[in-house]
């Protein structure tokens, strides 16, 4: 079976004081012998989520969400986890064509502080 995690998932199973941390834990070990692809836009989600916990309080001290990424980058060369491969050009381009509608949906936030209206 091929297991395509999202970065939902991933963060739960890194960061043991997660909500989920102890039902990803059971479901990565029952699993743990499965092909996982990882997206690079996955990777760098998950990278960037445990990243953020830094901000929360109470949160994982910088050097914790440091050896996060390590461990999680680690399982790129040891296993299980395989980067899927991409074309970079299709890739970027539904990036450009998703952000552009985003855009034209979206209304301007106008702050109210005098000095930032200037």
């Amino acid at each position: 079976m091929r297991v395509y995690a999202d970065t939902s998932f991933f963060v739960s199973w890194l960061y043991v004081k997660d909500i989920h941390h102890g039902r990803a834990r059971h479901w990565f070990s029952t699993h743990a012998r499965e092909e996982w692809i990882v997206s690079p836009w996955s990777e760098f989600e998950t990278i960037n989520s445990v990243r953020s916990l830094c901000v929360r309080s109470p949160g994982p001290s910088r050097e914790y969400a440091e050896g996060l990424r390590r461990f999680f980058k680690r399982l790129f060369v040891e296993g299980p986890l395989e980067r899927a491969e991409v074309d970079w050009d299709i890739v970027l381009r539904d990036a450009a064509q998703i952000s552009a509608a985003h855009a034209a949906i979206r209304k301007p936030i106008y702050c109210t502080w005098p000095s930032w209206n200037k």
